[in-house]
């Protein structure tokens, strides 16, 4: 009886099973043990047979692409921050508001929102430079 395998992760119903039980609990030989049938195996064969399975590219790319996904969607947006500053603007100034303002404040240092802009300029620029302090440069 062979293993099916899911066409659009490449991955058996044991492997999405281990890797999901590692996602959560981020232990490997646990994760391994969840999935498989371990009961006749010693400590040191489900390790390495743990370590195998997760040197496999295909759980190893499953598990990369839930952990971006995870972050992608525990990461603030700007129209989130924005939504929520509006709404604090609006309300009464409380202690709350103060925390929540100091968060997004510091979700905008990391995320470089407030980052200096590059401005194109054309056109032309005059600099008048005084080399020597004593001489008027407006007097030659």
């Amino acid at each position: 009886m062979g293993t099916k395998t899911n066409p659009t992760n490449g991955l058996t119903q044991k492997q999405k099973s281990a890797a999901d039980h590692y996602l959560v609990h981020g232990n490997k030989a646990n994760a391994y043990e969840h999935a498989y049938d371990c009961s006749r195996m010693k400590e040191k064969s489900i390790s390495r047979k743990a370590v195998e399975l997760f040197q496999h590219p295909n759980v190893m790319r499953y598990i990369d692409e839930c952990r971006k996904l995870d972050t992608s969607r525990s990461i603030m947006s700007r129209k989130e921050a924005l939504e929520i500053l509006s709404n604090i603007a609006k309300a009464n100034a409380t202690e709350r508001t103060t925390d929540q303002i100091k968060s997004i404040e510091r979700i905008s240092k990391m995320m470089g929102w407030d980052e200096a802009q590059k401005v194109e300029h054309s056109g032309g620029i005059t600099f008048n430079i005084n080399l020597n302090a004593e001489e008027d440069p407006d007097n030659d």
